[in-house]
């Protein structure tokens, strides 16, 4: 099981069974949250780079 978080994003989390399917899950889940936050008028946080 692979379980993607989205830092910047409150509450944008997915996962599937390989890592290809929780990275497009994910890719998904952060497009409905930008559509949710700019229909709602919330603030869209920028992105962040975290260093490995």
């Amino acid at each position: 099981m692979y379980v993607v978080t989205v830092p910047e994003l409150p509450g944008a989390k997915t996962h599937d069974k390989t890592q290809e399917e929780a990275l497009k899950n994910a890719y998904e889940v952060i497009e409905l949250w930008l559509e949710t936050a700019k229909a709602l008028g919330w603030n869209i946080p920028k992105p962040q780079i975290i260093a490995a």
